[in-house]
């Protein structure tokens, strides 16, 4: 087994979002539902999971993980 990381630094915004996927998620799929504003952690989990499930053709039986992180900047003068 090989596994190949790729480092890199991006600065992040209040509302970006982290997502980590398996491979059972479609990129394209991950996408889509990104784009849909408006939407916390949990439903952009369980909207991806729900597509992925749905794209599942032939049999293909491959696990779906899915990690979302949504940012929230505070103002640094708040405790």
């Amino acid at each position: 087994m090989t596994v190949v990381l790729k480092l890199s630094a991006d600065r992040l915004f209040d509302g970006d979002v982290l997502l980590m996927t398996s491979d059972g998620v479609e990129d394209a799929t991950a996408r889509e539902i990104l784009r849909c504003n408006g939407m916390n952690a949990q439903e952009i989990v369980t909207a991806l999971g729900a597509k992925a499930l749905a794209q599942r053709t032939g049999g293909r039986r491959d696990d779906i993980t899915i990690i979302a992180a949504k940012i929230f900047l505070r103002d640094e003068n708040e405790k």
